[in-house]
């Protein structure tokens, strides 16, 4: 018998991950590519949750990474069943890594619910939001239903299964609004670029990142001062390339207010 994601968490110290996904045909056999792309979604989206909501996340930190990555530490015959679980022992139960497998648990749970999603998404920092929304895609394209079973060293443990119906229709319901991925926030940062013609901005931020795109229309007419350091109001997405697998940024300027700084 196989022993509980909860129960082994305790004896290892490590958390524990079950995911099992169904498929409507070859329940025991799935393609290594689509295995990979499904393990590589759930990685990044951990990687994602384990980062507070506060933060502002566009990378996430390379301490993060090693704190929240996952072990493939055994296979089950439940469908095709893939037991996960964090590497080393965690004696003090890491918060964020806690964090991350009981949120992507509930959120798992929460695509039963197509129309409750979006504010549940919200809960989410916006990176973990559009991994989110790929990992579902991935799991659509790759034609499974899953679950998945939570357990900790101290004890929590979360149960969560999606159809594929279900998720076919979190899907659309993600696909139909860009408000998922999407967030307004300020930034202190130096204008160093603005093209009206050419619907263009360019600003330096304080670590020396340099973010680019579109001027809203509500400001077009605006007077800008180039360079000068300004409180920025920045429209911003994140969106995983199907194709890539990888993250694509997108920026509107809502407005600019001047600021000193020396």
């Amino acid at each position: 018998n196989l022993t509980s994601p909860v129960e082994l968490a305790q004896k290892v110290r490590r958390h524990v991950l079950d995911l099992a996904f169904d498929k409507t045909s070859n329940t025991y056999e799935l393609g290594a590519g689509k295995l990979g792309r499904l393990l590589e979604a759930f990685q990044n989206t951990v990687f994602a949750l384990s980062c507070d909501r506060t933060m502002d996340v566009r990378r996430v930190p390379e301490e993060v990474k090693h704190r929240s990555e996952l072990m493939v530490t055994g296979l089950f015959a439940s469908s095709f069943g893939i037991r996960l679980q964090t590497k080393g022992a965690d004696l003090f139960a890491s918060d964020d890594t806690a964090r991350a497998l009981e949120a992507l648990a509930k959120m798992i749970d929460a695509l039963n619910r197509p129309n409750d999603l979006p504010e549940e998404l919200h809960r989410l920092n916006i990176l973990a939001r559009s991994r989110f929304k790929h990992l579902v895609r991935v799991m659509v394209d790759s034609q499974v239903a899953v679950k998945a079973a939570w357990g900790s060293p101290i004890g929590s443990e979360v149960k969560a299964r999606a159809s594929l119906t279900n998720l076919r229709l979190a899907l659309q319901k993600l696909e139909a609004s860009e408000d998922a991925t999407q967030q307004t926030i300020k930034r202190q940062a130096r204008l160093v670029g603005v093209d009206v013609q050419s619907d263009f901005f360019a600003l330096v931020l304080d670590d020396g990142e340099i973010i680019k795109g579109k001027l809203s229309k509500v400001i077009v007419n605006k007077r800008f001062e180039v360079p000068s350091f300004v409180n920025a109001t920045i429209e911003e997405s994140s969106v995983v390339d199907p194709i890539t697998d990888r993250e694509k940024w997108s920026y509107v300027l809502l407005n600019v207010a001047p600021i000193n700084k020396p």
